[in-house]
């Protein structure tokens, strides 16, 4: 039965348990402010570790480094949440590049906010006026992406949009991960 207030279809309901547990571990974890102006969504246990999604984050900002403070701060939100999801993080680290350079407020040409740019049905279910939210949902539709398409170009497609076909924009982006995995080593799950 829906409520007036309720934001999730009954359908829904083991997402809404799931993203629940999920918040709740998160905020358990989560520890203390950087500053006096936000909380940290920083883990304790992944504070100053350096990983390859942190390193791959320092230089994708070199040439911006105003943001580089905000961006680290994503990539461990990113680094949590694609473990979680079992999603490969520096792959996720590369679609949050690709879709909006790291930036919480951006803003796609059709329209569509955040870090990882979903919407309809990818963002069904999930908070996306926050960044953490973002994240979840960017993560949960990839990896049902990788589940119906492999893990490829083409599970890059699904999240675009374009289904299990390999376009030219996928191959390229899949690209641009696999030199990151080079560059940057790479730790999955």
């Amino acid at each position: 039965m829906k409520t007036p207030h309720s934001t999730f279809e009954p359908r829904h309901g083991f997402n809404y348990l799931f993203a629940v547990i999920f918040w709740l571990l998160f905020a358990l974890l989560c520890g203390h402010a950087k500053s006096e102006s936000h909380m940290s969504p920083v883990p304790f246990f992944m504070e100053n570790n350096r990983s390859p999604v942190s390193d791959y984050v320092r230089w994708f900002h070199e040439r911006a480094p105003a943001r580089l403070e905000s961006a680290l701060r994503h990539a461990k939100v990113v680094e949590f949440t694609a473990k979680l999801y079992g999603v490969d993080p520096l792959l996720v680290a590369v679609i949050v590049s690709c879709e909006s350079s790291w930036r919480a407020n951006a803003t796609g040409r059709l329209g569509v906010k955040g870090l990882m740019q979903t919407h309809g049905a990818a963002s069904k279910g999930f908070d996306t006026s926050t960044p953490e939210g973002q994240i979840e949902s960017g993560v949960a539709w990839l990896r049902q992406g990788i589940r119906k398409c492999g893990e490829g170009p083409r599970a890059l497609a699904w999240y675009g949009g374009a289904g299990c076909t390999k376009p030219k924009w996928a191959t390229w982006r899949w690209k641009q991960y696999e030199k990151a995995k080079r560059r940057f080593g790479n730790e999955k799950n």
